[in-house]
């Protein structure tokens, strides 16, 4: 009897452990799936395609849905659909999905803007940008050029002997260069 019951033992301790292989191999996971979800950091929305196929519009400052591609190289493209002056931000880039995870694409990814400052006077300026020294003396008859964030209002003064002599309010896209001229 004792017998017996080792011999059951064994076979229940056998059938346990393929049990087990089983039901551990029906859970692995033989092919892992690639996704792709964007973030638009900018304030305004922007329509995506990807590999030239429509994707969504995104609202500015959020996440879109993810979306299932297959791994390696995808063709972003994004257009900006409101708050811009003259022209709309679009922007082509390849970027690689790794396969088996959610790949984050931020955009835009240029958020800088310019604004030329531009003397037509025969008087020297200092220039302020938002209240911040920009130009310490900006000679008559010249211009120079200022990095400033993009996608807000900036506003421009230009200063005489200490003395605010003018001003510009400028909404500023990323992909536009806005000349301000003084002529005073």
């Amino acid at each position: 009897m004792k017998k017996n019951i080792v011999k059951i033992l064994c076979i229940f301790l056998f059938l346990s452990v393929v049990g087990i292989a089983l039901t551990s191999c029906q859970n692995e996971v033989t092919s892992s799936a690639t996704y792709i979800k964007f973030q638009n950091i900018s304030e305004y929305p922007f329509e995506v395609w990807v590999d030239g196929e429509y994707k969504t519009t995104i609202a500015g400052g959020t996440f879109s849905d993810q979306y299932s591609v297959a791994p390696g190289d995808r063709d972003i493209k994004i257009e900006q659909q409101s708050g811009y002056f003259y022209y709309p931000l679009q922007s082509e880039q390849t970027f690689t999905c790794t396969e088996g995870i959610i790949n984050i694409v931020k955009f835009p990814l240029n958020t800088n803007g310019e604004i030329t400052v531009q003397n037509n006077s025969n008087n020297n300026y200092a220039i302020t940008i938002d209240g911040i020294s920009k130009i310490s003396q900006l000679y008559a008859h010249s211009n120079q050029t200022i990095d400033v964030e993009g996608w807000r209002q900036h506003t421009v003064v230009w200063w005489l002997n200490g003395i605010a002599v003018g001003n510009a309010v400028v909404q500023v896209d990323v992909n536009y260069n806005y000349t301000v001229p003084i002529t005073n």
